[in-house]
């Protein structure tokens, strides 16, 4: 008969407890326990390592009796929780997203095509009738930087010497109404002037706007009326009359009657070496309309219209009434234009025939001829104050003193504040760099 080996001790196979209340489940409960014993408690499983009492607590509280195998329930449910999460918040979310980039697309396109379909037409005075010394104007080169075809997206009318006053802009706009078969297509009306409405009074001009608003209302429907600013030129009392009059009435005219006024655009003639000079001395027409037909366009792009330009004006533009005196080749002024705010540095170097400086009161230096630059101080703003290192030599000491200067309506340049010296031969004066407001008129 064969030889049996029988193992006799304690069980080293692992059981599976079956718990009393439901034996489908390994739950664990307060009984005795062999080791070896496989339980689980809160979605973790556990082992006996050793026989357990039924006074000992559960397993996770209990590390003595018992040795933490898995947590796979617990990282089951968590992964269902993650799962829920998606199914109910994250992919909802992904789902609203789509619909919400979709509803962008759809209004982008409906904006480019509204773009694509705009039909313009274009009223101007002298400043957008091409021909003479300038044979492109505002509105041929506003049309080209908007890529518009005439007679197909844009129709035009300018003449020279007309404004909102007396009609002549509304006569414009009628005298080009046969030529457009589909006036429920025009989108756009726009015009620009303004110096020749210098001398008109604010409620003639708002009323004459009411008037051309009111005929663009009835013929073109579905047309906004835009109006802007660009008339301008040296000759000081039309600056002033366009600058308290035809401004505020555009302004007013265009808001009150549901149009666009652009108000940015009034900056971009403002550059006193961009005029032609008639034999009055004054100029009236820019020799370039580059950059506030870029401008216009811009604007009714919806972009920004700000003008940006930079001048410098050299030592031959300045004059002095001081006997003897003359300026040297290093005197110079450097303006750079930002939309209405102007940032100048000055640097003004003399030779002076033993002149004396007063302790605070005013002394002139120099003036800063007509109508150069990018702009020039003026009656509504008297004066700008500009603080300044001058280097002076006085009965042969050098002296270096912080001074003040004005530069008043004039453009003459005066000191203000200053210690007193005598026998001045030489000043070299170079201002802080000072930001100022654009003058208006």
């Amino acid at each position: 008969m064969a030889n049996i080996r029988q193992y006799i001790g304690a069980r080293y196979v692992i059981k599976i407890y079956e718990n009393s209340q439901d034996p489908s489940s390994a739950e664990w409960e307060q009984v005795n326990y062999e080791p070896l014993v496989m339980v689980t408690w809160q979605n973790g499983s556990y082992l006996s390592k050793k026989e357990v009492p039924a006074t000992v607590g559960n397993p996770a509280s209990n590390p003595n009796y018992w040795i933490q195998t898995g947590f796979y329930n617990g990282q089951i449910a968590s992964l269902q929780a993650q799962i829920d999460t998606i199914n109910n918040t994250t992919i909802p979310g992904i789902n609203n997203s789509i619909d919400d980039i979709e509803d962008d697309i759809t209004e982008i396109n409906q904006k480019l095509s509204e773009v694509e379909n705009k039909k313009y037409i274009f009223i101007g005075d002298s400043y957008g009738a091409d021909g003479g010394s300038v044979p492109e104007r505002w509105i041929t080169l506003t049309a080209r930087y908007m890529g518009l075809t005439e007679n197909t997206d844009f129709w035009r009318a300018a003449t020279g010497a007309i404004g909102f006053n007396s009609g002549g802009f509304l006569t414009a706009l009628q005298g080009i109404e046969n030529d457009i078969v589909d006036k429920n297509a025009i989108t756009d009306i726009v015009v620009m002037g303004g110096y020749n409405d210098a001398g008109s009074t604010l409620d003639i001009l708002v009323a004459a706007i009411t008037s051309f608003c009111t005929y663009c209302k009835t013929t073109y429907p579905n047309a906004l009326v835009h109006i802007g600013e660009i008339g301008w030129g040296t000759d000081d009392n039309v600056r002033k009359e366009i600058v308290n009059r035809v401004i505020p009435a555009y302004k007013q005219g265009a808001v009150i009657n549901g149009g666009v006024y652009h108000d940015k655009l009034y900056y971009a003639t403002h550059d006193y070496d961009n005029f032609i000079y008639n034999s009055g001395n004054y100029g009236i027409h820019p020799l370039d309309y580059t950059e506030v037909s870029y401008l216009i366009a811009n604007a009714l792009k919806g972009g920004d219209a700000t003008f940006n330009k930079a001048a410098r004006i050299d030592n031959d533009k300045f004059s002095t009434d001081l006997t003897g005196a003359s300026f040297t080749s290093n005197t110079y002024m450097n303006q750079e234009m930002f939309g209405d705010v102007i940032t100048l540095f000055m640097q003004l170097q003399m030779n002076l025939n033993n002149e004396s400086i007063p302790k605070n009161s005013p002394f002139s230096l120099a003036t800063i001829a007509d109508n150069c630059g990018v702009f020039q101080p003026n009656d509504n703003y008297m004066s700008y104050i500009v603080d300044a290192i001058a280097i002076i030599n006085s009965g042969g000491t050098t002296y270096d003193d912080i001074v003040r200067l004005s530069i008043d309506s004039n453009n003459t340049i005066r000191i203000i504040e200053s210690e007193a010296r005598t026998n001045v031969t030489s000043i070299l004066i170079q201002t802080v760099h000072v930001t100022v407001p654009v003058p208006l008129g």
